[in-house]
């Protein structure tokens, strides 16, 4: 299946730039692109659109791969940078792979090119949604421990992972304290059969919804609580 894939190119030659637009279209690229060639262009370029990758030469008459990959940097994009240039050698290459670029390619090699770009790609979608999953959880984090209800995380077997500070105010009990232990801390004895009829419950894939029942507090007083498991 074609991939749009939208390309800057740092680049001052436009056959150049044509040949590696053919050699990503052979890989089943749709090419949409803008060629740039120094300071000014590429900044416009940049302010001007979104981008799914900066192909850029190494050295160009008034203009620079390292003077591209800066620009690059200080926007703070997220995107591959890949330096394809037929006139530097490995210790550049790899000079440009240290400041901050994904890879280099040949242009002697630019068959390589789109499966470099696809990894690329792929590993970029990754640092995405793992940004987006930490800024969740986050988000669910703060939720749990702002709010006023006790919220306790355990495993099907009772064992106590997460602990509020709702729940410490509730039961008197740090998380410190908690995590670790079996439920059945909290349980007064009289009440000890809930905890199999709960956990049967659960390992058979249902929940409960507001069970009136009591728990037993820290400084060994009962307390009336409504949960939801």
């Amino acid at each position: 299946m074609s991939k749009t894939l939208r390309t800057l190119l740092v680049e001052d030659s436009p056959q150049d730039a044509e040949l590696i637009q053919s050699w990503l279209g052979i890989r089943g690229f749709v090419v949409s692109s803008r060629r740039v060639w120094d300071d000014a262009t590429m900044t416009a370029a940049l302010a001007a659109g979104i981008w799914d990758v900066i192909i850029s030469d190494y050295l160009l008459p008034s203009f620079s791969g390292p003077k591209a990959l800066g620009i690059y940097r200080k926007e703070g994009l997220d995107i591959p940078f890949v330096c394809v240039s037929g006139k530097i050698g490995e210790e550049e290459a790899a000079g440009m792979i240290r400041s901050g670029a994904h890879d280099f390619v040949s242009k002697e090699h630019l068959d390589r090119l789109a499966l470099v770009i696809e990894m690329e790609l792929n590993l970029t979608d990754r640092r995405r949604q793992q940004k987006q999953v930490a800024k969740s959880t986050r988000h669910l984090a703060a939720i749990v421990e702002g709010t006023d209800d006790g919220i306790i995380g355990k495993d099907l077997s009772g064992t106590i992972l997460s602990w509020n500070k709702s729940a410490e105010a509730i039961y008197g009990y740090t998380a410190e304290e908690m995590i670790g232990k079996n439920i059945s801390v909290i349980v007064p004895p009289e009440k000890a059969w809930e905890i199999p009829s709960i956990l049967d419950q659960l390992q058979r894939g249902n929940h409960i919804q507001r069970m009136e029942t009591v728990r037993l507090r820290k400084d060994g007083k009962l307390v009336d609580v409504s949960l939801t498991i």
